[in-house]
């Protein structure tokens, strides 16, 4: 019997920018891919990212460059934690998935390469509580449905952007959970399990750092675009 065909996607372990920078190259991730990409990356200065829907003035912090990123929920302190995003371009299965339908199936992944460190977690079944001021509020102090918890309290939260490019799940886990190259590596098996994929190293699409460098410019770069809502 022949088994089923495994799903190709890319794996990029990127370097090191500052926080336009890296919401910009998720943005243009979205614009441009045709294959499910898994991108690791980090922060070169200390950052916050906010939700498109929170408000600038309440959330940024001293000492902190702050961006909005396109997807939802709360501020994310990015001095102590380890990121990654997953994007899958129009067209791929998970678009006909619902929005926790997505989150749970990537956490899944997410929680295999945690447990593989030697930590005990869970997806929640918690809700965010409705008189919590969204506006302002801590992505870590909030847990919500399927994110990666254990005893102590929330470990890993995620948000995403559906558009007709696809689908954008940006992600954070906390440092606690120990060396970030292993992390990584047990994280890809994770995604491998959930997803019945194999990867390919990532290729950069045409002009991709030219729409980078735009976005950056006229969005995640730019005060006022930042402040405005």
């Amino acid at each position: 019997m022949v088994g089923k065909m495994k799903e190709v996607w890319q794996i990029w372990h990127d370097l090191s920018y500052n926080a336009a920078g890296n919401m910009a190259i998720d943005a243009a991730l979205l614009e441009s891919v045709t294959t499910p990409v898994l991108r690791f990356y980090s922060w070169d200065k200390d950052a916050v990212t906010i939700g498109v829907a929170q408000k600038f003035e309440e959330t940024k912090r001293e000492g902190f460059e702050c961006v909005r990123r396109q997807t939802g929920g709360g501020v994310v302190d990015h001095s102590n934690s380890y990121t990654y995003t997953v994007v899958f371009p129009a067209g791929h299965a998970m678009n006909q998935e619902d929005t926790l339908a997505c989150y749970q199936q990537i956490n899944e992944a997410v929680s295999v390469g945690i447990v593989m460190m030697n930590f005990k977690v869970e997806l929640t079944e918690k809700e965010i509580a409705k008189d919590v001021p969204r506006s302002s509020m801590p992505c870590a102090m909030h847990p919500t449905k399927y994110d990666i918890v254990n005893e102590a309290g929330k470990i890993s939260g995620c948000a995403q952007r559906r558009n007709l490019g696809g689908i954008l799940h940006q992600g954070y886990i906390e440092d606690v959970v120990g060396d970030e190259e292993l992390l990584r590596k047990y994280i890809i098996e994770g995604v491998k399990q959930v997803f019945n994929c194999q990867f390919e190293h990532f290729v950069k699409p045409t002009n991709f750092d030219q729409r980078v460098a735009e976005l950056v410019k006229e969005q995640y770069g730019n005060d006022k675009w930042n402040r405005k809502r």
